[in-house]
């Protein structure tokens, strides 16, 4: 048996130990802070907060599978040695999920008000702490969605342990960050905001990681438009052009 064949079961394993880790961490920490958080901010308080997460976390489905796609296309191309085409893919993939994220952004600003009043019938003396709140996750939009192409970078290039490395403090500060601010603050629109700076750190923490674990991909990143088609595509589960 040769030795890269010995290796990948053990490279399985560690893959798995790491993405278990990385669901496993948040959870502890939610176990931990959702009840710290429900005991000082109020039923309502806290359940707006959960709402508004849970309308960011569909706006931020705009990336309409390009993540899923981004890593097959790219673990492609990586595996047969293609870095600056991967480059390419992730670049263009990159590009198209920003411009996604600010459609989706500017349909949510413009949304919030109903929302707030009419879908989620926020009780009166909230409303306007969660339309700020829904302003700043519309002008994070483009973080939160693009986000999955740096993830989807490590992914099709084998590194669950950078993957997990960022992921598991992002994963834990999702829920720690609002408890770090309720000394201070009980507003939906700060702790909304400490949410969006925890995710705008970690897109940055993904780029560093690639610039450097990666560097055929750093060299490599560009904006092709020929590859947004071929990308659409297999989003769509329809086979890719050659």
């Amino acid at each position: 048996m040769s030795r890269d064949a010995g290796a990948r079961p053990s490279r399985l394993a560690g893959n798995v130990a790491w993405n278990l880790i990385g669901e496993s961490m948040p959870v502890l920490a939610a176990v931990v802070a959702i009840p710290l958080l429900v005991h000082r901010l109020g039923a309502d308080r806290f359940g707006v907060l959960t709402l508004s997460w849970a309308i960011a976390g569909y706006f931020g489905l705009f990336d309409f599978g390009l993540g899923r796609a981004l890593t097959k296309a790219m673990a492609q191309e990586l595996s047969i040695g293609r870095g600056s085409r991967a480059g390419t893919l992730m670049g263009t993939a990159l590009a198209m999920m920003l411009a996604f994220g600010t459609v989706a952004g500017v349909a949510l600003e413009f949304l919030a008000p109903w929302l707030t009043s009419s879908a989620l019938k926020v009780p009166l003396a909230l409303r306007g702490e969660t339309i700020a709140g829904l302003n700043l996750i519309a002008m994070g939009l483009p973080i939160l969605v693009s986000i999955s192409a740096l993830r989807a970078a490590l992914t099709a290039a084998d590194r669950f342990d950078l993957l997990n490395l960022v992921r598991i403090p992002s994963g834990i500060m999702s829920f720690a960050a609002p408890v770090l601010m309720l000394p201070f603050t009980h507003s939906l629109a700060w702790l909304i905001a400490a949410l969006i700076v925890n995710r705008a750190m970690s897109w940055l923490v993904y780029a560093i990681a690639i610039a450097r674990a990666l560097p055929d991909l750093r060299s490599n990143v560009r904006i092709d438009p020929a590859c947004a088609l071929p990308l659409l595509g297999l989003a769509r589960g329809s086979p890719s052009p050659a």
